[in-house]
């Protein structure tokens, strides 16, 4: 089977990024980063994934009185961490940085769409229970490598990986393009992901 190659770019929104209601730290160092690296290495399809959420979704603190922000709340779903609101649909916030190279051949995947249930992964929503166009994305164009990065490491980069991985794919988390929420958190997600079969690289190893 011939291997066909696709470059998945996680969230860099300007709400995750400086200035952003929920700012991943040094997420703006990776832009450049990214845009160099898809410019020297060749890949059959680049993507990139958005946090597009409704106002009233369920994951914002403002949306469930009682609840402390970073700290988990349950809901009638199961537990659910609590975030300050963030790329709510068609605001500033929800953009991808006007700083990453597109072209025209690029694509889109929007995630966290339904009120009631988070969604870190670019492939499923967190109850696994819906996916979004992703996968058949992939399969159209008959990908068989997924490479991962973006913003944060420890959520949305990793549950994107796993589920890569879950999926079939042979899938590669670019540690270098990607930052995380707290150096804790990010080796637990990377010891996850390579429990699950992801490899984590450096960008300077592909090619």
């Amino acid at each position: 089977m011939t291997q066909r190659r696709a470059l998945l770019v996680i969230d860099v929104q300007y709400d995750f990024l400086a200035g952003g209601s929920l700012a991943v730290p040094a997420g703006n160092e990776i832009i450049p980063e990214i845009n160099a690296f898809h410019e020297r290495v060749p890949f059959d399809l680049v993507v990139f994934s958005m946090d597009w959420h409704p106002a009233n979704h369920c994951s914002f603190v403002t949306n469930n009185p009682g609840a402390t922000v970073f700290t988990p709340h349950q809901l009638p779903s199961g537990p659910q961490m609590m975030w300050p609101a963030h790329c709510v649909q068609n605001t500033h916030g929800a953009q991808l940085h006007a700083d990453l190279r597109r072209k025209p051949e690029h694509m889109d995947v929007r995630k966290g769409q339904d009120p009631h249930v988070d969604s870190y992964s670019a492939f499923f929503d967190n109850n696994h229970a819906v996916k979004t166009p992703l996968d058949d994305i992939l399969i159209s164009h008959g990908i068989t490598d997924v490479y991962v990065c973006g913003l944060a490491t420890d959520y949305c980069v990793a549950y994107t990986s796993m589920d890569s991985r879950f999926l079939g794919y042979n899938t590669y988390m670019i540690e270098d393009l990607s930052r995380g929420i707290s150096p804790a958190c990010i080796e637990k997600a990377k010891r996850e992901m390579q429990e699950k079969g992801v490899h984590v690289v450096q960008s300077a190893d592909i090619h």
